[in-house]
């Protein structure tokens, strides 16, 4: 991968960052789920045609003028004036990303197994603490089911239910 594509796939992703910024913050008002749904498909569509909408950068061809070459009067060597460079290449940027994205996984390897040592730990519930299909009724102050009046778990009394 060149440095020009590089170059056109982040300024891509700073386009689609900013328009999915601007639009998390104009759907706020939308409530109903339908317009929510069109909302983001819009957006996108906008996203993945922007590419063919926007101009890429062309390359420029410099003629840069040849370098002179040092000799370095104690031991004779060439030394060439090129400065070392000190910014950050894309090879180090994709080792940096490269590196991201296995930590990540590694996170979730490690989540993964701890699901699966809980799971294999984990014993069967025999007597559930609500009764499926029963009624769920407690008395709130003691945490009990009273015999008197029983309480719903909003607090309310309930001595129309019958049971």
């Amino acid at each position: 991968m060149n440095s020009l594509m590089l170059d056109n796939l982040l300024a891509w992703s700073a386009q689609v960052s900013i328009l999915v910024m601007v639009a998390a913050a104009a759907v706020y008002p939308l409530r109903h789920p339908r317009a929510r749904l069109y909302f983001w498909q819009a957006i996108l569509t906008v996203a993945v045609l922007s590419p063919a909408i926007v101009p890429w950068k062309q390359p420029v061809l410099v003629a840069l003028p040849a370098t002179a070459s040092v000799v370095l009067a104690t031991s004779g060597v060439p030394v060439s004036d090129v400065p070392a460079p000190t910014n950050w290449g894309v090879e180090q940027l994709l080792m940096l990303l490269a590196a991201g994205v296995v930590l990540r996984l590694l996170w979730v390897a490690v989540g993964l197994l701890r699901l699966t040592r809980i799971r294999k730990q984990a014993q069967p519930l025999h007597d559930p603490p609500v009764a499926f299909g029963g009624s769920a009724l407690v008395c709130v102050g003691s945490g009990e089911r009273s015999g008197d009046v029983r309480m719903a778990a909003t607090g309310h009394l309930t001595s129309d239910l019958g049971a």
